[in-house]
């Protein structure tokens, strides 16, 4: 019968036991991690603890070693507690930071810093209900400003150079400055007692995260599968592998050239096959894969119907027009080369004809000589089951007496920092994310759709008015949106085959 006892299993060398208030070491520095485990075993068998805690670096191999030596020791109930987590929870701990949910903050990677802040890594965090999330990594502060420019505040190492302190003060004019430092005084007994008592360290406790991708390798092609949501959660990918012999799983972390194999398919006959691949996260935080073949051929003259966003909780109702983001993302998003003229690098001339989509709700119209229309329009739209939807004036008139039919803010839906768990309350439409991590949006009566879709949407009806106000052709348009929203090309692509012209994004 297990007690109130929890062991903590340290960079697989040193074994802390929990009773209590109480904390004492196992053994300290084992030459080995079988030799940590052997002695966790002896001083306190699987039938005396309620379960282990794994503190580990972020890769791979790391954490699977450590996690298969406790569960085969006979230890079932564990969870992985990554550094960056262990560690950042330390530096933001009781900061006068914002408390409000949604709210983002920038984080200096570097503890020690010895890094000039131009050439620091900046790690943005988003304020949650039990504490921070983990959003993203980036290389220097210009690419983090740049796709979350929301951020309210900046937490950086106390020792920077008084250079560097400048240096934040001329890059983050307007932001809350934090100076701080990770080594709190007993901070491992503090975040563990914490973790034991399912507390949130009074909300400054950073959320477990899964910090590796999954790369499905079949033939040439590589499907990159993020692990973005909190463990426990579970991604199902239908994707057509065509006529290959195998399908190869691996694991990617950040900086870490090294790509881990996880498991490998092997297939006994060769046939052109449509798979469905699910991945479950546990805590852990180590990726178990399964596959099922969903649909086989001798050929591939005919494909089978693409499937839909794969969850967890089956396809969602998506409106019909255009067809949803779920009909193409699991066989487009693979490492294989774009084509040119999607590449969000612009190398043709400027188009004529330009879209710039509003943070509030307009598009401006920049087109020829001979355009003799309006030069903005409203990008709402109005989706109603078994009718076309109505775009434009039409939707926006309809906000009034029907407000759940009416989407809007479609600039926000495609932002990188938009939560879908804590959307905009004056909205009547409900967000959340599939098990694909893809945003969904929820009307009244069932009516369920995607942020490109609403895109598609205003942009087709855009082009067909200008169309009936132009003279002259219009075979491809310019796309800009505000700062931080983003289409990927895959998206891009399928809204340009439909419309029937070339889309390009432009910069701002």
């Amino acid at each position: 019968m297990s007690s109130d006892v929890y062991a903590l299993l340290d960079s697989e060398a040193t074994v802390y036991l929990f009773k209590q208030c109480r904390v004492s070491v196992v053994i300290d520095d084992a030459p080995t991690l079988e030799g940590a485990v052997k002695a966790l075993r002896q001083a306190a068998p699987p039938k005396t603890i309620k379960g282990v805690y794994i503190l580990s670096f972020s890769q791979f191999e790391h954490c699977r070693n450590s996690v298969e030596a406790v569960q085969k020791a006979g230890y079932t109930i564990i969870e992985l507690v990554e550094t960056i987590r262990f560690c950042i929870s330390s530096f933001i701990y009781n900061l006068p930071l914002k408390q409000t949910i949604g709210s983002v903050v920038f984080v200096v990677a570097d503890s020690k810093g010895q890094t000039p802040i131009a050439q620091s890594k900046f790690t943005v965090f988003r304020k949650c209900e039990k504490g921070w999330q983990f959003v993203q990594t980036f290389q220097t502060p210009f690419d983090a400003l740049a796709d979350y420019p929301s951020v309210t505040e900046v937490v950086f190492p106390q020792n920077v150079s008084e250079t560097d302190k400048t240096m934040l003060k001329l890059l983050f004019p307007s932001l809350k400055l934090h100076a701080s430092v990770m080594d709190h005084s007993g901070w491992l007994t503090t975040f563990f007692q914490n973790r034991i008592n399912n507390g949130n360290l009074n909300g400054y406790e950073v959320q477990q995260f899964c910090p590796f991708d999954v790369l499905i390798k079949y033939g040439t092609d590589c499907v990159t599968v993020p692990l973005e949501d909190t463990p426990p959660f579970t991604i199902t990918k239908d994707i057509d592998v065509g006529d290959v012999h195998d399908v190869e799983i691996r694991a990617s972390a950040p900086n870490v050239a090294k790509k881990s194999l996880i498991k490998t398919f092997k297939f006994k006959s060769v046939q052109f096959r449509t798979v469905s691949i699910t991945i479950n996260v546990d805590k852990t935080l180590l990726p178990r894969v399964s596959l099922k073949t969903i649909a086989a051929r001798e050929s591939d003259a005919t494909l089978p119907s693409p499937a839909q966003n794969g969850t967890s909780d089956g396809p969602p109702k998506a409106i019909e027009v255009p067809r949803s983001h779920g009909d193409s993302v699991d066989k487009t998003e693979s490492t294989t080369t774009l084509p040119t003229e999607l590449s969000q690098l612009q190398l043709d001339p400027s188009p004529t004809t330009i879209l710039t989509f509003t943070s509030d709700n307009r598009v401006l119209i920049n087109a020829g000589k001979t355009y003799a229309g309006v030069k903005e329009v409203p990008a709402y739209v109005r989706l109603q089951s078994g009718m076309a939807p109505e775009v434009g004036q039409k939707a926006f008139d309809a906000l009034k007496e029907h407000p759940d039919s009416v989407f809007y803010d479609i600039t926000r839906l495609l932002a990188t920092d938009f939560d879908s768990a804590h959307p905009d309350p004056s909205w009547r439409f409900n967000t959340s994310r599939g098990g694909d991590g893809k945003v969904l949006v929820r009307g009244g009566n069932n009516i369920t759709t995607f942020p490109i879709v609403l895109f598609g949407l205003v942009v087709n009806s855009t082009l067909k008015y200008i169309k009936e106000h132009q003279k002259s052709e219009v075979t491809e348009l310019g796309i800009r949106l505000p700062s931080g929203s983003v289409i990927s090309d895959t998206d891009l692509k399928d809204v340009a085959q439909r419309i029937g012209v070339k889309l390009l994004l432009l910069d701002e």
